[in-house]
């Protein structure tokens, strides 16, 4: 699996960090959803290319838990391997106020992962927060072919 040097790490921070959050938006510059945040960081630091669920959405493009839906139909695909213990870079999965998925963030090693959040913007999370550690619900890679 791939690692980012600590130079790196703190250049993905800095440049996504407090970004806000904004529907239909995948850059620093206009704002992210979680799961444009997740495609925008394996692509620029990553550069692994992930499915962009958005554009295959037909009926609501701008939900996030049809995101979450398509995520599951693709895991059952064998393009996301689910595994136990985080790794870098691995999507966390989280069930925000919901019975079901419907968040999801990026683990970037040191305990840590970046989500998105409507009225927050982009922040940094530990594994084992109060808050957002209880509600993790998975791990998963994404199957290079």
């Amino acid at each position: 699996m791939f690692k980012l040097s600590k130079e790196q790490k703190s250049k993905l921070i800095n440049d996504v960090l407090g970004v806000r959050f904004k529907r239909k938006s995948e850059s620093p510059k206009d704002g992210f959803t979680c799961w444009s945040l997740v495609k925008y960081v394996y692509r620029n630091y990553y550069n692994i290319e992930i499915p962009d669920y958005y554009s295959s959405i037909c009926d609501n493009p701008l939900d996030d838990n049809y995101v979450c839906d398509k995520f599951e139909c693709y895991k059952r695909e064998t393009v996301w391997k689910e595994i136990q213990l985080p790794q870098e870079p691995c999507v966390v999965l989280m069930k925000n106020c919901s019975e079901f998925v419907n968040h999801a963030g990026i683990y970037i090693g040191d305990n840590s992962f970046l989500h998105c959040v409507y009225n927050h913007g982009v922040i940094l999370s530990k594994i084992n927060d109060r808050l957002w550690g209880k509600k993790i619900c998975g791990y998963y890679v994404y199957n290079l072919k």
